[in-house]
């Protein structure tokens, strides 16, 4: 019996053996065309503390205090839409040039370039629209400018170079840099609609409920700008927890001033 069996199986490999490596073939050609065109999708997370600084204590108490009663409850869900405001986000778009994206096309699929970026385009005039041009590095000096398949320019790295669509720009060469040929497409976009691109990548969470935490999240194609945003929205809401604790004390001591001018004025009375 174990003869014949050993037999069938031999048999049988021989005879399906082309299906298999056929099959094999396949398998690696799919593989490796899903690996060429898939674009991963990375997330980058972090944990905001928050602090009572907006009442006009010295900012040393924390909120776990205040997080005790249902009423408090609503203040981290007020300070999670200010974290998720659009203008929270045009200051995080604004402040890592997030309007300009470019993108290399390569022989399989186009890749978004971020740090990796060869150069960058830094505009001199107030510009908040839409322009799109396509790059092609000629040499350590130059590169080539192309609005339209007719409308093109020669340029230097770091002259100051005009375009009727978006006013005086420079082209500045990164760490990155390198001579490689493929088509660099630039496009600059206006604030507001980078941040609105970037708003539906984010969520907001309380990883405890009675914690003074909040858990921010996102998720995008780029993983270093992933983490930029991250970090940039934490230090935004920051700064604007100084902003409204320095606005509160200087209404506080403007209030103390006229109150002590009325006073003063009726005591001299």
């Amino acid at each position: 019996a174990g003869s014949f069996n050993l037999k069938w199986l031999l048999i049988t490999v021989v005879t399906i053996w082309p299906w298999l490596l056929g099959s094999i073939i396949v398998s690696l050609i799919v593989g490796n065309v899903y690996l060429r065109y898939y674009t991963p999708i990375y997330r980058a997370s972090a944990e905001l503390l928050l602090n009572d600084s907006k009442n006009g204590s010295n900012g040393q108490e924390d909120l776990v205090k205040s997080l005790k009663t249902k009423t408090d409850k609503i203040n981290i869900d007020n300070e999670i839409e200010v974290l998720r405001s659009r203008s929270t986000m045009m200051m995080v778009a604004a402040s890592l040039k997030l309007n300009v994206v470019y993108v290399a096309e390569g022989r399989f699929k186009k890749t978004e370039l971020y740090t990796n970026k060869p150069f960058e385009m830094v505009k001199l005039d107030t510009f908040d629209g839409y322009f799109n041009c396509k790059a092609n590095i000629l040499s350590e000096d130059q590169l080539k400018i192309s609005l339209s398949e007719t409308d093109f320019k020669t340029v230097r790295f770091g002259d100051t170079v005009h375009f009727e669509e978006i006013g005086r720009v420079v082209f500045q060469k990164t760490d990155m840099f390198n001579l490689n040929k493929m088509d660099i497409y630039v496009t600059h976009m206006p604030v507001i609609d980078a941040a609105l691109s970037l708003m539906g990548g984010v969520s907001y969470a309380v990883p405890k409920s009675l914690s003074s935490c909040i858990l921010i999240s996102m998720v995008n194609t780029v993983q270093e700008r992933a983490v930029d945003v991250v970090n940039e929205l934490m230090y935004v809401y920051q700064k604007k927890n100084v902003e409204d604790r320095n606005r509160i004390s200087e209404s506080t001591m403007e209030f103390i001033d006229e109150r002590m001018k009325i006073l003063g004025a009726e005591l001299s009375e």
